[in-house]
């Protein structure tokens, strides 16, 4: 996640909700993170537009992000 956040610090901003910390359980009912290892893309309107589980696939992400910057960029 950290070679992600560097890529596109200037396109993104970055939140890490630690399921170990109460003070983050209402952002992530909100957004229904409930799991260890789930991230989720945002769209400009704050609704989940891409939602990833489990192990991250660096390339996969780094396809669908750049898919989604350029959609939102044309919405």
């Amino acid at each position: 996640m950290n070679r992600l956040q560097e890529q596109f610090e200037d396109r993104i901003d970055f939140f890490h909700l630690s399921v170990d910390f109460v003070e983050t359980l209402d952002v992530r009912q909100q957004y229904n993170m409930v799991r260890r290892s789930q991230y989720q893309l945002l769209d400009p309107a704050g609704e989940t537009a891409v939602n990833w589980f489990g192990p991250l696939y660096e390339e996969q992400m780094v396809e669908q992000i750049e898919a989604k910057l350029t959609e939102f960029a044309t919405q």
